[in-house]
């Protein structure tokens, strides 16, 4: 069970932040390989690892960058009923 969802989550479709943050995680794991710079290799490292499990930030909630966003979703948080009062100086 677990390994079909790490599957499901590596090979899922890539978008332009992924391809980013794999290529920008990569780049910075080099040049700290090159440098001899543990911290900036394990920086990379994250990148890398937000990359392959498409999270966009780490915390709790994890920032999970794959939900789906539908035209009804964006008119339901778009019809906020307001009052506003006039102010007279």
């Amino acid at each position: 069970m677990k390994s079909n969802f790490l599957q499901n989550t590596v090979f899922a479709p890539w978008n332009l932040m992924r391809v980013l943050r794999m290529t920008l995680g990569g780049f910075i794991i080099y040049e700290g390989y090159k440098s001899n710079e543990a911290l900036f290799m394990f920086a990379g490292g994250m990148f890398v690892f937000m990359a392959l499990m498409n999270v966009g930030c780490f915390g709790s909630q994890g920032c999970q960058t794959s939900a789906l966003v539908t035209n009804q979703n964006l008119n339901d948080a778009n019809e906020v009923l307001v009052d506003y009062e006039e102010v007279k100086v």
